[in-house]
């Protein structure tokens, strides 16, 4: 299965110049759960249930860190010994969906909820190609 993997850039005061998401028109896709793919990289610490450090990358060509539990990310059954990269998934809220400067369709999304996932550098939102973003179809999770 090839995903496209350019994730994508802000945390950005609105008006400043990095600031992709609250600029752009608003998006169609309100009340639906979605989900961001992401490439998981390796194993983080173990115990249960698992810690894997997860790569997004965004229009940009930024690699964004993420760390997180394995059943969160990915399938539950990755460990230590599982085969790295491994395909994952982070669930997003879309806020805008939109064609950049370069006429590809983008969308801005947030991490934020309903997991409360955020980067290495504590960013929440990310601006990636549309590709990335798909219809969230997993079990329901407590939240």
């Amino acid at each position: 299965m090839g995903l496209a993997w350019w994730p994508c850039l802000v945390k950005a005061e609105a008006g400043d110049a990095r600031d992709t998401c609250s600029r752009m028109p608003v998006g169609v896709s309100y009340g639906l759960m979605h989900q961001v793919a992401v490439q998981i990289v390796r194993f983080v610490e173990g115990g249960y249930p698992g810690w894997v450090e997860c790569q997004l990358i965004d229009v940009t060509g930024r690699c964004h860190v993420i760390i997180d539990k394995v059943p969160v990310v990915g399938p539950e059954d990755l460990d230590a010994h599982s085969q790295y990269p491994a395909i994952g998934a982070v669930r997003c809220e879309i806020r805008r969906r939109y064609q950049d400067e370069k006429g590809r369709d983008v969308v801005c999304v947030s991490t934020s909820k309903p997991d409360g996932i955020e980067s290495t550098e504590g960013l929440t939102e990310f601006t990636v190609p549309e590709s990335s973003v798909t219809p969230w179809r997993g079990q329901a999770r407590a939240d």
